[in-house]
């Protein structure tokens, strides 16, 4: 009895493992040839980006230094 449930289990085991490669084979196959059908559309080349605002930020990072340099003074002496 016992025996005989073991081959069943292998059979089974087997069985399945096959249908899932079989499927995997197919899939794998109609993936290749619809990409040989239709291949995809390669992305148009952009420009080289270009900055639109193209305005003076020199003020901004003149605020950001000082920031910075203010939170170094203050973080320094508090050890």
């Amino acid at each position: 009895m016992s025996n005989q449930l073991i081959t069943n289990a292998v059979e089974l085991m087997f069985a399945g493992m096959g249908v899932v490669f079989l499927f995997l084979l197919v899939l794998t196959t109609v993936t290749y040839i619809l990409g040989w059908i239709a291949p995809s559309k390669e992305p148009a080349q952009r420009e080289t980006a270009t900055s639109t605002n193209t305005s003076d930020h020199s003020s901004i990072v003149a605020a950001i230094a000082v920031a910075v340099k203010q939170y170094r003074k203050d973080k320094g002496s508090q050890k």
